[in-house]
C-alpha cells in the first residue's frame, strides 16, 4: 500500500464483551468477506481458546470493517439466520476466534457431540474438551449454556447432584461470567477500499505465524465473482471425484510443474500462481484418472502417501498421454514406494531427487524412478498391524479388500468405494488388528451376509462367519488374518511388479540408445 492510499479514518475501539460480539453475530451483522481464508482451527484449538478466556489470558485483537451489508441467509452457530440489510461489519482479522465463539456458544444441539464446536467443560477437572461418542458425566457442562445466565441456571437446576454441590455450582457460575463478560479488543475500520482491506489482511497475516502461501494467494487475488481461485480449482477436482485433494499440496505442486527448487517457496510470483493454475488443473485431472484407472486407488482417502502427487503432476504435465506400458510401470513405482515406505519421506530433498528423474522422455523417466525403489521388501501382515485409518499399511490392506469388489452385506449390490458417501471399513469383531476389517456395515445379521459371492468379496468364508457369530473372536482373528494375507500379498506383488517387472518397450529402448552420446 503506498503512502497515497492511506485509509481515511483511524481505527476505533469498540467496547464489546464476548456476549455482545456473539449477539451481533447472531443478528447477522458480522460477515466474512470473500477474501478470507478457510477455517484452520480444529476442536483442540477451539478448546484452548475457551480455556484462555476462562483464565483471563489475552486472546489478541479483532479487526472489523464497518460497511453496509446486503440481506443474506447465513449459518450462525450451525443454525440458519436471515440477516437483514443494513450497517454491519466484515471480519478482517479474527475469523477463527469469532467463528469459534459463535459456533460453540450458539451450538444448535442440546448435547453437542459432532463437529469442532461440540466443546464441553468438566466442572471437576476444569478442562475444556470436545465430546465424542462417550457417556456424558453429570459434571460435563456444554458451553452452549454459558452464553446466557438464565440458561446456565436452568441447566444447574436440572442436575440436582451438581446444584447441591456448592463448589461445582460456584465454578459453573464463574465459568459463565468469565466467558460472557470477557472484554475483547475490537478495532473498527471505516471507509477502506477493497484493495486496502486486502493489504491490511495480507500484512496482519504475514508477520508472526504466517499464513500458507496458498492462503495469501486466495486472499489477495480473489474477486467477488471468483472469491477463491485456488479453492475453485480444488472444488472442481473434488467434483470430478478427487474428494480428498488438499490445498496445502499446491505450493509444492506448482514448484514441481515449473521445475523450480522446492526449498525456495518464496520464489513463486503472483504471475506464477495465476498462470500455472490451468496447467496444474489439467495435470492433476490426469493424475486422478491414473490413480483410479491404473493404480486402482478408488478414493483419495486410500492413497497410502501424498508425497508422489507432485511427481505424478510433473510427469503428466510433461507427457499427458503416456503409453499403457509406461503407466503400468509408473504404477509399480507408486506401489513399491508405498510397500517399502520410501514415499513416507516427503522432504524437499527426496522429492527433488525424484523430480530430477523426469526428463528426456517418459519411458526413461519411469525407469529412473523405478531405480530409486527396491523390489526386495517384507510384505506387511494383517495380524501384526493395528488398524489406523491414516496409516499407509492400513490403507494398503483396504485397497487389497477393495480389489475384491466388495458387495453390500445388507443388499448384495457392489459397494461404491469412490463416491462421496463411501462406506467405512469396519471391524468385524473387537480387535485392533487390520485382520478383522471389512468394507460396509456388518452389524447384526445383514440379509446377504452369508451369500457366497458376498463373503468372497470381503475375503470371508462361511466358516469364518460361523466363528464370528458364535463369539470365537480369537480364532476368527487368526483365521481371517491368514486368509487376508493370502489374498493381499499376491495383489501387492502384482501391483508393485515385485516378481516379473515390465521392461521398457523396444521402441523406448531404441529411442534411448539413439539419444545417447
Amino acid at each position: 500500500m503506498s503512502l497515497s492510499t492511506r485509509i481515511s479514518e483511524r481505527p476505533l475501539v469498540i467496547p464489546w464483551t464476548v456476549q455482545e460480539l456473539v449477539r451481533q453475530a447472531q443478528r447477522g451483522r458480522l460477515r466474512t468477506p470473500f477474501f478470507q481464508r478457510p477455517l484452520r482451527w480444529r476442536s483442540a484449538e477451539v478448546a484452548a481458546f475457551f480455556d484462555s478466556l476462562y483464565h483471563g489470558y489475552p486472546v489478541g485483537e479483532l479487526l472489523l470493517h464497518a460497511e453496509p451489508q446486503a440481506a443474506e441467509r447465513l449459518i450462525i452457530g450451525g443454525s440458519p439466520v436471515d440477516a437483514p440489510a443494513g450497517e454491519g461489519w466484515s471480519i478482517i482479522d479474527g475469523q477463527q476466534r469469532i467463528v469459534s465463539l459463535a459456533g460453540t456458544l450458539l451450538h444448535p444441539d442440546v448435547e453437542p457431540r459432532h463437529g469442532i464446536f461440540a466443546i464441553w467443560f468438566d466442572l471437576e477437572t476444569e478442562q475444556f474438551f470436545r465430546l465424542g461418542a462417550g457417556p456424558i458425566a453429570p459434571t460435563f457442562l456444554p458451553l452452549r449454556v454459558a452464553l446466557d445466565a438464565s440458561n446456565l441456571m436452568r441447566w444447574l437446576l436440572a442436575r440436582p447432584a451438581v446444584h447441591a454441590d456448592a463448589e461445582l455450582t460456584e465454578r459453573a457460575l464463574e465459568l459463565g461470567k468469565a466467558i460472557r463478560e470477557y472484554p475483547l479488543s475490537v478495532y473498527q475500520l471505516r471507509g477502506a477500499s477493497e484493495s486496502e482491506l486486502k493489504e491490511v489482511f495480507k500484512r496482519r497475516n504475514t508477520s508472526g505465524m504466517a499464513l500458507q502461501a496458498t492462503e495469501v494467494f486466495e486472499a489477495t487475488h480473489g474477486t467477488p465473482a471468483a472469491p477463491r481461485p485456488l479453492g475453485g480449482l480444488v472444488d472442481r477436482l473434488r467434483q470430478a471425484g478427487w474428494r480428498g485433494f488438499e490445498e496445502k499440496w499446491m505450493t509444492t505442486i506448482l514448484l514441481a510443474l515449473k521445475g523450480q527448487n522446492l526449498r525456495r517457496r518464496s520464489q513463486l510470483t503472483d504471475r506464477d500462481w495465476t498462470e500455472s493454475l490451468p496447467e496444474a488443473e489439467a495435470a492433476l485431472r490426469r493424475v486422478h484418472r491414473f490413480l483410479v484407472d491404473d493404480a486402482e486407488i478408488a478414493h483419495s482417502a486410500l492413497l497410502p502417501y501424498s508425497a508422489p502427487i507432485p511427481i505424478l503432476a510433473r510427469f503428466f504435465s510433461l507427457w499427458p498421454l503416456p503409453s499403457r506400458r509406461d503407466r503400468l510401470r509408473l504404477r509399480a513405482w507408486l506401489w513399491r514406494g508405498a510397500l517399502t515406505q520410501l514415499h513416507q519421506d516427503n522432504s524437499n530433498s527426496t522429492l527433488g531427487a525424484a523430480l530430477a528423474c523426469l526428463h528426456s522422455e517418459p519411458s526413461a523417466s519411469v525407469t529412473r524412478l523405478l531405480a530409486t525403489t527396491s523390489r526386495q521388501t517384507i510384505l506387511p501382515s494383517s495380524l501384526s498391524e493395528d488398524w489406523r485409518s491414516n496409516a499407509a499399511r492400513s490403507r494398503l490392506f483396504a485397497l487389497a479388500l477393495a480389489h475384491l469388489r466388495p458387495r453390500c452385506p445388507g443388499r448384495g449390490e457392489p459397494l461404491d468405494l469412490g463416491g462421496s458417501d463411501r462406506p467405512e471399513i469396519e471391524p468385524l469383531v473387537a480387535s485392533k488388528a487390520v485382520a478383522v476389517r471389512a468394507w460396509g456395515d456388518w452389524r447384526g445379521t445383514p440379509l446377504f451376509s452369508s451369500h457366497p459371492e458376498v463373503l468372497a468379496s470381503h475375503a470371508l468364508t462361511s466358516e469364518l462367519l460361523a466363528l464370528r457369530q458364535t463369539g470365537q473372536n480369537q480364532a476368527f482373528v487368526q483365521a481371517r488374518g491368514a486368509l487376508l494375507d493370502a489374498v493381499a500379498h499376491p495383489y501387492f506383488r502384482a501391483m508393485a511388479e515385485l516378481d516379473d517387472p515390465l521392461r521398457p518397450s523396444i521402441a523406448a529402448l531404441t529411442r534411448a540408445a539413439e539419444a545417447a552420446p
